[in-house]
């Protein structure tokens, strides 16, 4: 739990740095065409920098939270038996089951 509280406000500050430095008062620094970047202007690739790393943020922060719900290593929502469990003792539409 501890774990994934300290994801959270990591993720949650990166995000608020993020916010920050796309916006006027801090991309001012970054606001030039030159040098180019992989062909990119350097105020494009910076941005393109935030979101790429926003990205694996994003994952790790996923990563985390599906450890957290599973009590245990990240996995998809398929049992050990291989079965999907997403379904199991739902019911269709006309009164059977999946």
């Amino acid at each position: 739990m501890k774990r994934v509280k300290l994801v959270r406000a990591a993720a949650t500050i990166y995000f608020v740095l993020f916010l920050i430095f796309v916006t006027w008062p801090g991309f001012v620094p970054f606001n030039r065409p030159l040098p180019l970047v992989l062909g990119l202007p350097f105020n494009m690739a910076v941005i393109a920098l935030w979101v790429g790393f926003g990205a694996v943020v994003l994952f790790v922060l996923d990563r985390s939270e599906e450890r957290n719900r599973a009590g245990g290593p990240a996995g998809d929502a398929r049992s050990r038996s291989g079965r999907d469990s997403r379904n199991e003792g739902a019911t269709c539409r006309n009164g059977g089951t999946t």
